[in-house]
């Protein structure tokens, strides 16, 4: 019996020792026979068998395989809480595991309620300034970080920054991953400098101690983020492939890290406007996770990870004979390998058919953004709960793609779901929510929907104030949309006052060329025109004009109808000479884009009034000819258009 007692404890330490090397098989044998010795010669709750099943517990994390982690751990930490008491440093080890297992696997309440009690036993038994003190602070911020409670996640991090720099050199590692996390609270709450200063400080750490190390890359694309956040595209790439050349020297040109990070240098350049290079970002990206999982699958020694979706998605840019080549043996086809790959990495690739969907989108291939999208979701659904965020990110997705194709109707519905879906997941006051009901209201506008449209326009104005605050740009930006349909449904006054608040915010913090600016300019414009307030009016539409004009250039149809409206103005001012010009440029304008449609043939009304204004009776007959013509073929005889021509011509011949 002694014999096998000491057989244990050899191959117990034996697996430590190939664990250590990252031999995670032979460890895992190793323990297996260990453990097996230990119950054999030992009582049932004996820590050696406890230690024997954290470790097996620990492999079987590094192999993936969470159920048998978890199980291992969870019964290590039994055995440890009966023999010594549940309050011991041996357990807490154990427990702190098992809190990041539930972390790893999203159950963050689980996770939160581990490392909480470890963290009170740790201050018991250890005070409250050590270090492993310090390392359960650490771990609870994060999980209040996922948790989105900023402010718990940021007094953690304080405390465990606090314990460690009194504790460890200026530049250890343990401070720069703290640090790390401190930047990412900062960049969420807007403090960008505070967040990039912690970021030069960590980087510096990692940089002098690890080199060429994933904590470093972590460090570089948290940079890209900032700068990303702040809409400097260039320092972002900058960074971005600053991560992606250290990735390829860690990992090799082959590795599902190095394609994430391609990912998001093309969500870069898309943002850019660069779509061509980022489809081709996509496609490199998509290439790598192709020979990855396709590897996995024809190794005898692997799981099958690989998707479906991918595949399909590859199909859209690769050729057929392609991807068989990929095969070793050449009966076995495309189609069977479709059928057969699944898995875990689906997932990570469902993400990515995302982002390439997206793409398309913004270039108009709809069909394609289509297909990416519907594979996307078939993943979503076949492996994650119903109402799983990330399938409301999709049917946000196809929301936007739907109201590209003038089908609003099934936008509304994929809009409707993804709010569902975010108010479950994140909370009702979450800023993705308040995001879909902007989104929810734009396509109810498209409907004529007004009123359901208002409701859904003050959804997310109530949300984003509670969040972001009166002087939010978002804010400005709802409030734009809702004065807008109030100016639509005749509340001219509410309307008014709503766009003269969205436009003083929009002022201080919009670049001079911003659509949204020169879209409230013009809304407020037309709706102080119905206000009787001409002058203030044109003021509006003087700003307007100059916005658009240096954005889109003369020949723009938006530059047109602001044009029209100053029209208007000058009418009334009987400046007429002022005002042909404006008609005049704007009918040529319409006329381009549009053809003979009615609101040319108003052009040509007002522009034969002035005409007769000014006794050029020749001229106004000629444009009543042409109003009268297109309201004919596009109203009908009996149209009111009409019978203002008629009414307009009468006027000259004494009528």
């Amino acid at each position: 019996m002694k014999d096998h007692k000491n057989v244990g404890n050899m191959l117990n330490l034996m697996g430590i020792a190939h664990a250590k090397r990252k031999h995670y098989r032979r460890a895992m044998k190793c323990f297996n026979d260990a453990l097996k010795l230990r119950k054999a010669v030992l009582p049932e709750d004996h820590l050696d068998i406890a230690e024997t099943l954290h470790n097996i517990g620990h492999c079987s994390t590094k192999q993936g395989n969470i159920d048998k982690a978890m199980e291992a751990y969870k019964e290590s930490y039994d055995i440890k809480s009966r023999g010594k008491g549940s309050d011991t440093l041996s357990a807490v080890k154990t427990l702190h595991c098992i809190g990041m297992l539930h972390e790893q696997d999203g159950e963050y309440e689980e996770a939160q309620k581990c490392y909480e009690k470890a963290l009170d036993i740790r201050r018991v038994n250890l005070g409250n300034d050590h270090l492993e003190v310090a390392y359960s602070l650490h771990s609870l911020a994060k999980i209040f970080k996922r948790q989105n409670d900023l402010q718990e996640a940021k007094a953690c991090l304080t405390e465990s920054l606090e314990i460690k720099r009194a504790k460890l050199p200026a530049n250890h590692v343990s401070v720069a991953e703290s640090l790390h996390q401190m930047a990412l609270i900062h960049n969420e709450n807007g403090k960008k400098e505070e967040a990039l200063h912690c970021l030069r400080t960590a980087l510096s750490a990692c940089e002098s101690n690890l080199g060429d190390h994933p904590l470093t890359a972590e460090v570089l694309e948290s940079f890209s983020d900032v700068y990303e956040s702040r809409g400097d595209y260039n320092n972002s790439l900058d960074f971005l492939n600053k991560a992606l050349e250290m990735k390829e020297l860690m990992y090799g040109e082959e590795s599902l890290s190095r394609s994430d990070t391609l990912y998001a240098i093309g969500k870069i350049q898309e943002k850019m406007g660069d779509l061509d290079e980022t489809l081709l970002t996509f496609k490199e990206g998509a290439y790598a996770h192709l020979f990855i999982s396709l590897l996995s699958w024809f190794s005898p020694c692997s799981s099958k990870f690989s998707s479906l979706a991918l595949l399909r998605y590859c199909t859209l840019t690769v050729p057929l004979p392609s991807l068989i080549s990929f095969a070793p043996n050449s009966k076995r086809t495309v189609m069977e390998i479709r059928k057969s790959i699944s898995g875990i990495n689906s997932l990570g690739v469902a993400a990515v058919l995302n982002d390439v969907g997206l793409t398309q989108l913004r270039r108009k291939e709809y069909e394609i953004a289509l297909r990416c999208f519907e594979d996307s979701m078939e993943v979503w659904r076949a492996q994650l709960e119903d109402g799983h965020e990330f399938i409301g990110e999709t049917l946000v997705n196809m929301g936007e793609l739907n109201s590209a194709k003038m089908d609003f109707a099934a936008a509304v519905e994929n809009y409707v779901e993804a709010v569902d879906i975010f108010k479950e997941k994140r909370g009702a006051t979450d800023i993705s929510v308040a995001y879909v009901y902007s989104k929810l209201g734009d396509t109810l506008v498209r409907l004529e929907e007004y009123n359901n449209a208002v409701e859904a326009y003050q959804q997310c104005l109530s949300i984003r104030t509670l969040a972001l605050g009166t002087e939010s740009l978002q804010v400005a930006s709802v409030n734009s949309d809702l004065g807008s349909v109030y100016h639509i449904l005749g509340c001219h006054e509410q309307a008014r006052q709503i766009l003269d608040e969205s436009l003083r915010v929009m002022k201080d913090k919009v670049r001079v060329s911003d659509d949204k600016l020169a879209d409230t300019q013009y809304t407020l414009g037309t709706v102080l025109m119905k206000l009787k307030r001409r002058d203030e009016a044109f003021e509006h539409f003087q700003d307007a004009l100059e916005l658009r004009k240096k954005r889109y250039g003369d020949e723009d149809l938006l530059v047109a109808n602001v044009l029209g409206e100053m029209g208007s103005i000058y009418d009334s001012r009987r400046e007429y000479q002022k005002a042909l010009s404006c008609y005049n440029e704007c009918l040529r304008v319409r006329q381009m884009h549009l053809g003979n449609v009615e609101s040319v043939g108003d052009m040509f009304l007002k522009i034969g009034n002035i005409d007769t204004s000014l006794e050029d009776n020749e001229s106004a007959l000629e444009n009543f000819s042409s109003a009268l013509g297109i309201y004919k073929s596009v109203l009908g005889e009996e149209s009111p258009g009409v019978a203002k021509v008629f009414n307009s011509m009468g006027t000259i011949y004494g009528m």
